[in-house]
């Protein structure tokens, strides 16, 4: 299912100028535009963010911090997700 526009038609491409309604002026615009479209869809995990597994289902990592710190140092360095790392210094 997650391919279907792939098996559709592999040449496809999408506009995606025309699909936010703007002219963009260079490439440098365009990658910046899609960054902040990326961090709106998904966004960043952040100290205040709540997780949802393992045994600390239903807290926010600020939390988790004042328990036990060696979590979030593991998470840090275990998670492949979008991370705002700068803000878990503030934390650490």
């Amino acid at each position: 299912m997650h391919f279907w526009l792939i098996e559709q038609g592999p040449y496809y491409t999408v506009n995606i100028p025309k699909i936010i309604g703007k002219e963009l002026n260079s490439k440098v615009e365009f990658v910046e535009i899609c960054k902040a479209e990326y961090d709106r869809v998904f966004p960043k995990i952040t100290p205040s963010s709540v997780i949802t597994f393992g045994k600390y289902k239903g807290k926010t990592f600020k939390e988790i911090a004042s328990e036990d710190k060696n979590y979030i140092s593991w998470f840090l360095r275990n998670a492949d997700s979008h991370i705002d790392y700068e803000s878990f210094n503030e934390i650490l």
